[in-house]
């Protein structure tokens, strides 16, 4: 059986972040190996350099005693090293068949009628339900997942690396990939796995190293830890989560009335749904991914048109109410942020109550400029200053930028959607404080979640949406999210 991978004294810097300073690690053939830290602890990076798209500046990593080609992902590739990134690396205007034969190297003509058979046969070893000829971009958040890990796991190599893959999966979806990384790690591969959610992590993995600002603080045996220590390591000690207090009563803000959405792909996504929230009220809706969440958000924030029924704002139809209203999208990537702008520009991107900062058509750039540095203090925003690009802030520090500008100033209508996917523990209580901090104010808020911890902790109310429908979810237990 091969040694595995060894890193040995990784560094790495970019500009005056040290991202990794002096990790050493094994990673061994025949397990799985959970990789925990807070947001820009240097997760993602040490995986990078595994999978060969980072060079180090100082250190070394060997696969069974030799060393790996360092920068060179389709070497690595070659060498039995497969990647599902954080965020999906799918072509949307291909079908689910032409990715796979884009990213397993196909060239010339291809047997269409064969590489559909193999795709039937991995979906059903995996239990997984993906129609090869449809459009990615038709796909839910879900299924784009499951395809990037079909696309890994296309030829099967000896080091698997996931980078936060439970973050868009039902529980029934993660445990059904858990049991794949299982069964993968018996036969002798080397499976390696980022992820926050603590619990999910001592149900998977056999040993976990937590990562603090680049460092390796422990690597332990699951058995050696459990989810309060492993928090602890991570972060310190960890802020309280707000407590929700009972909204007042009086007329709702939000009424939606028989509502009838249409997704991307022409079909019904979201089939008679009707749901009132009032100022100062979190109402939760919570499903698996894919059953109308996305379009009922969009609907209610006036970006997407609906068939028939009707969404209001204080009893006046939502399309005169958008400047009034705080939007959190699912993708942060896709559709909350320009990743090559600066955090200053990413604010100015929708501002509401333009005229504090313009002169008729001139922007007032010095009274602007401040007001940013303030948003960046408020929200804790870690960055090197508001000009800052955000593709170069980590992720729960993009997720700041993109809740700052949906709270300034404090809306009357907040929507959230799975507003802390992919984020750790100390940025998910930042979220949810925000999101409690913005009922007490007065908001209505609507959080769409594919957590049902998340629901039962904050909302006052919660329902269930399956096939484009809501179901009343009475009585949810709210847990302690700090460590789910």
């Amino acid at each position: 059986m091969p040694a595995g991978l060894a890193v040995r004294g990784l560094r790495k810097r970019f500009g005056q972040l040290v991202a990794l300073d002096g990790v050493s690690v094994d990673f061994a053939p025949g397990e799985v190996h959970a990789v925990v830290g807070e947001n820009g602890a240097g997760k993602s990076t040490l995986v990078s350099h595994l999978a060969g798209f980072l060079v180090p500046d100082e250190g070394e990593i060997a696969w069974d005693d030799s060393p790996l080609p360092l920068g060179d992902p389709l070497a690595c590739r070659r060498m039995g090293i497969s990647m599902v990134h954080q965020h999906f690396t799918l072509v949307d205007a291909l079908t689910v068949l032409e990715n796979v034969a884009l990213a397993s190297g196909l060239s010339g003509a291809v047997n269409r009628r064969a590489l559909q058979g193999k795709i039937g046969e991995l979906l059903r070893r995996y239990g997984w339900k993906l129609e090869p000829n449809a459009l990615v971009g038709s796909l839910s958040v879900g299924q784009k997942q499951k395809l990037d890990i079909l696309k890994a796991l296309w030829q099967e190599g000896s080091v698997l690396i996931l980078d936060e893959p439970t973050a868009t999966l039902s529980e029934a979806e993660v445990e059904e990939l858990f049991r794949l990384l299982r069964d993968l790690a018996s036969r002798g591969m080397a499976v390696i796995l980022i992820a926050h959610k603590l619990r999910e992590v001592l149900a998977v993995a056999d040993r976990i190293t937590v990562l603090r600002s680049g460092r390796v603080i422990r690597t332990v045996h699951r058995s050696e830890a459990d989810e309060h220590t492993l928090s602890k390591w991570m972060v310190g000690e960890v802020p309280p989560l707000e407590s929700a207090q009972r909204p007042p009563e009086g007329e709702p803000r939000i009424v939606i009335r028989d509502l009838r959405v249409k997704g991307d792909d022409g079909r019904f996504r979201v089939q008679g749904v009707s749901l009132e929230v009032r100022p100062g009220e979190i109402a939760g809706v919570t499903g698996v991914d894919g059953n109308g969440q996305l379009e009922l958000a969009e609907a209610v924030v006036g970006i997407r048109r609906p068939e028939s029924g009707e969404v209001l704002i204080d009893g006046i139809p939502v399309g005169r109410h958008t400047e009034e209203i705080g939007y959190v999208p699912q993708d942060r990537h896709r559709h909350g942020l320009a990743l090559s702008m600066t955090i200053g520009e990413n604010l100015l991107i929708g501002l509401r109550s333009r005229g504090r900062f313009f002169r008729g058509p001139l922007l007032l750039v010095g009274r602007f400029h401040s007001h940013v540095q303030h948003l960046v203090d408020r929200f804790g925003i870690a960055c090197r200053g508001p000009n800052q690009t955000v593709r170069d802030l980590s992720g729960g520090n993009q997720q700041k930028v993109v809740l700052a500008r949906a709270l300034d100033p404090f809306p009357r209508v907040l929507v959230a959607v799975d507003p802390t996917r992919g984020l750790d523990v100390r940025a998910t209580m930042a979220v949810h404080n925000a999101l409690l901090s913005a009922a007490r104010g007065g908001a209505a808020v609507l959080l769409i979640s594919g957590s049902r911890e998340e629901v039962a902790a904050l909302a006052h109310r919660a329902s269930r949406i399956s096939l484009g429908r809501l179901e009343p979810w009475e009585n949810p237990s709210r847990e302690d999210l700090v460590l789910c």
